[in-house]
């Protein structure tokens, strides 16, 4: 039977993005049948507590009810975002090796975003090796003479390279990714990700993308990557699915506590991340920032960190 959808990655992406609800359920459904089959049902779901990754495991439990969901404890997650994994069924818990302090004072502050973070980094290491990187960051140029301006370290950010902090993206990679590989080396599941294009940042390449990357080393599923918000929340109001309810209390990401990626540009439509957090978590906030140091950090990017007079 021939399909009802495009071939063409891209083209299929652009329907879909636009097409009635169930029909997006459905190819969802068809992604998560795909991945099962391939791999032999030796599948995971990384399931981290928040909203995504919650309709996403339910999705592919309806496929396999013995898919695990698989939950990496960097123990700097919200205390409901703990207390609502534990509610969950065949969950196997995770950990990094190194500890998120450790990560922090060795590595650098997560700033900004992941791209701006990384080029602060190069720019302060200059490391051997890396001229060429470095001219493209500072000036915008490949060695081929060619002008990308999204390639260039935006003015407002260069302050950070003369700034007496660490800045980097590594947190990211030790705190989670790395023990999502060990997982998978050592049991050999393949996983499924909740990662969608409407999350903006470097998520955005899931545009260019399948859904299904069928390789032992890289291969990963993203089944919900054409999803809106507006999407997820039909499918949880619909299915009356349980959630974190740090939902209810006006939170819309539940990662790690002490992240400052994107929470300059919250601030733009009314309180960030450590506003709030300063309001419902007064602990994990004075330990944030006073015992880590994060306070002098985020106001040199110009985040507000809710003790302004």
């Amino acid at each position: 039977m021939e399909s009802m959808y495009p071939s063409d990655e891209e083209e299929l992406q652009d329907y879909v993005k636009s097409a009635p609800f169930d029909d997006k359920v459905d190819l969802t459904f068809r992604k998560i049948e795909q991945w099962i089959d391939h791999w032999n049902g030796n599948v995971y779901v990384a399931w981290s507590g928040g909203m995504d990754s919650t309709v996403l495991l339910d999705l592919v439990r309806q496929v396999d009810p013995n898919v695990p969901a698989v939950f990496c404890d960097t123990g700097q997650e919200y205390p409901e975002i703990r207390d609502f994994v534990r509610t969950g069924t065949n969950v196997v818990w995770i950990r990094p090796e190194r500890n998120f302090r450790s990560v922090l004072f060795e590595e650098g502050l997560p700033l900004v975003s992941k791209r701006v973070s990384k080029r602060i980094r190069i720019l302060k290491e200059m490391k051997p090796g890396t001229e060429n990187t470095i001219h493209l960051y500072l000036t915008g140029t490949n060695t081929s003479g060619e002008y990308d301006r999204n390639a260039k370290l935006s003015a407002k950010w260069r302050h950070l390279i003369d700034a007496d902090i660490k800045v980097s993206e590594k947190c990211c990679d030790e705190l989670k990714k790395k023990p999502f590989q060990k997982y998978k080396k050592e049991t050999g599941r393949m996983p499924f990700w909740g990662l969608r294009i409407d999350e903006g940042g470097e998520r955005r390449i899931l545009i260019h993308k399948p859904c299904n990357i069928f390789s032992k080393r890289w291969g990963r599923s993203t089944p919900i990557q054409f999803w809106s918000d507006g999407d997820i929340w039909q499918y949880v109001r619909g299915r009356n699915l349980p959630y974190c309810k740090l939902y209810d209390q006006g939170e819309t990401r539940t990662g790690c506590m002490f992240c400052a990626f994107g929470a300059h540009l919250e601030q733009e439509r009314g309180e960030n991340r450590f506003e709030r957090m300063k309001r419902s978590h007064p602990r994990q906030w004075d330990y944030y920032m006073h015992n880590i140091g994060m306070a002098d950090q985020l106001k040199l990017v110009g985040v507000r960190i809710g003790d302004e007079g």
